[in-house]
């Protein structure tokens, strides 16, 4: 089963962070802007029978 979310929203707004922090709990929180240019993606999972692709 693989799982598609979509984070949209105004720029500047944290959600390439809290990407960050569903991949990593233990990581920082980055206070400098750097905007995401295009489309990124980060998948999630063990194996590829059970993953979840976030989308920025």
């Amino acid at each position: 089963m693989s799982i598609r979310v979509i984070f949209f929203g105004s720029q500047a707004s944290g959600k390439t962070e809290l990407i960050k922090k569903l991949k990593n709990p233990e990581s920082e929180f980055d206070s400098g802007y750097c905007s995401t240019i295009g489309v990124d993606f980060l998948t999630i999972g063990e194996n590829e029978s059970e993953s979840m692709q976030i989308w920025d």
